[in-house]
């Protein structure tokens, strides 16, 4: 709950998200999923995965 001393649309130490983009077309598709914390220098990824792209076919 976002109560009356916050500011929307301001980012603050230590509040979470999680990003999830899609694009999808005809017979292919990519998808990120990532979650991860603003911090008081910028912000930290709370997966160690690589960020490296991973084709499947």
């Amino acid at each position: 709950m976002i109560g009356p001393s916050h500011v929307l649309g301001q980012l603050a130490a230590g509040m979470a998200f999680h990003v999830i983009l899609e694009l999808w077309m005809d017979g292919w598709g990519y998808e990120l999923s990532e979650p991860a914390v603003v911090t008081p220098t910028g912000v930290e990824r709370l997966t160690d995965l690589p960020q490296e792209l991973t084709i499947r076919r």
